[in-house]
């Protein structure tokens, strides 16, 4: 398939890909009485749908699109923390994740698809018989109870297509381990009491090098390999996509800044990253005013000077201070 084939215009006459409309949906199953979600379990989630993948198939570069809730949101220390584990442990050209900005979630493909499960539920009790459980002061019986509402629900959904696939579920029973990261109370212990806590320098000397090969805005982290020769990380593994890397190279191997230019568009949009790339005077401008507001930020203390961190609070600044060298 061409390139040109999955390109799209919109009403401004910009060039975009077309959202793919195929792709296995994957649903996981948790308890949350006995397991919260956070973004650690978001981590292992992840881990375990790359694991199958053939290792001459696994992709080198991951990207996600998510909705920019006030719990687990890119602006996070805790979600950079885990994100940057999982860029180290799949030897991951690049990790990047992108969330709507405030009040456009509704055209996150995710809330879309949720629909359709949703519906499959439509006039269904789970667990008919759970008079059969004395699960109301007794923690083994609730789990059971919930064990059994996971399978019904597994049962349903792997029954139902999206995406031109069926759906698969994969249970986290009440008394399963989470892998292969299974740390977050320690985590968020270590965040909170900084110094104080005994395995602060472990932590932060991680955070320091996550810091070195990350950059962070509003609503977009992403993680990358560099080219140093003294990065040992990095020259044990080197970058396996050239292609993407050439074309990166064209916004400081990044995704380009959400900058608006009026003059391409008969109004201020904007530009595609398409249309970046493929209009040498339009990337001109883009270079431009990114450099414009790059220094403006700069100069109001509101990205770091030594690292490519935005701060997005008073908070966010004071804990990047507590990290960055």
């Amino acid at each position: 398939m061409k390139l040109s084939d999955v390109q799209i215009k919109d009403k401004y006459d910009r060039t975009f890909f077309e959202n793919p409309k195929a792709g296995q949906f994957h649903v996981y199953n948790r308890s949350y009485r006995f397991q919260n979600s956070n973004p650690e379990t978001h981590v292992n989630d992840i881990y375990n749908i790359m694991q199958t993948y053939q290792e001459n198939s696994k992709p080198k570069i991951l990207a996600f699109l998510c909705d920019n809730g006030p719990d687990f949101n890119p602006a996070s220390l805790n979600v950079f923390f885990c994100m940057g584990e999982l860029w180290k442990k799949l030897d991951l050209d690049q990790l990047i994740i992108c969330s709507y900005a405030p009040h456009c979630s509704k055209f996150n493909p995710i809330e879309i698809a949720w629909g359709t499960l949703s519906q499959a539920l439509a006039q269904i009790t789970l667990v008919s018989d759970h008079e059969k459980y004395q699960y109301k002061n007794n923690d083994e019986d609730l789990k059971k109870l919930f064990s059994q509402a996971q399978d019904e629900l597994s049962d349903i959904w792997s029954k139902t297509s999206y995406a031109q696939t069926f759906v698969k579920c994969t249970n986290i029973k009440p008394d399963s381990k989470e892998s292969p990261y299974n740390r977050y109370e320690e985590l968020k212990d270590v965040l909170k009491r900084g110094k104080n806590h005994e395995k602060n320098i472990e932590y932060k000397e991680n955070i320091q090098f996550l810091l070195t090969h990350c950059v962070k805005r509003a609503y977009y982290l992403h993680f990358k390999k560099c080219q140093k020769s003294e990065c040992t990380h990095c020259k044990g593994s080197p970058i396996k996509n050239q292609e993407a890397l050439k074309v990166l190279d064209k916004f400081e191997n990044q995704l380009p800044m959400p900058i608006l230019l009026e003059d391409f568009y008969n109004s201020e949009k904007y530009p595609s990253f398409l249309d970046l790339i493929n209009n040498e005077s339009l990337l001109n401008r883009y270079h431009q005013e990114r450099e414009k507001y790059i220094n403006k930020a700069k100069k109001d203390n509101i990205i770091c000077t030594k690292c490519e961190w935005l701060y997005e609070s008073n908070a966010d600044l004071q804990k990047h201070k507590r990290y960055c060298k």
